[in-house]
């Protein structure tokens, strides 16, 4: 069986980043960000929001 994975909430990725909450849901919303939407809640899958980071490291993210 495969291991469960584990998520985040906007709130997780605002308090991680330090930014305000209308910045974590734009992100959650940017095209190739690693968030599902359920209805008007997100979640992000915290190994590829984790790789997403790492692969934007010091570029410049349009909100």
């Amino acid at each position: 069986m495969r291991e469960m994975e584990t998520y985040m909430t906007p709130k997780e990725i605002m308090e991680h980043l330090q930014i305000g909450k209308d910045k974590a849901y734009s992100l959650c919303a940017l095209k190739g960000f690693p968030a599902i939407k359920f209805g008007s809640t997100y979640r992000i899958n915290k190994a590829k929001y984790m790789k997403w980071l790492e692969e934007h490291e010091g570029m410049k993210v349009s909100l």
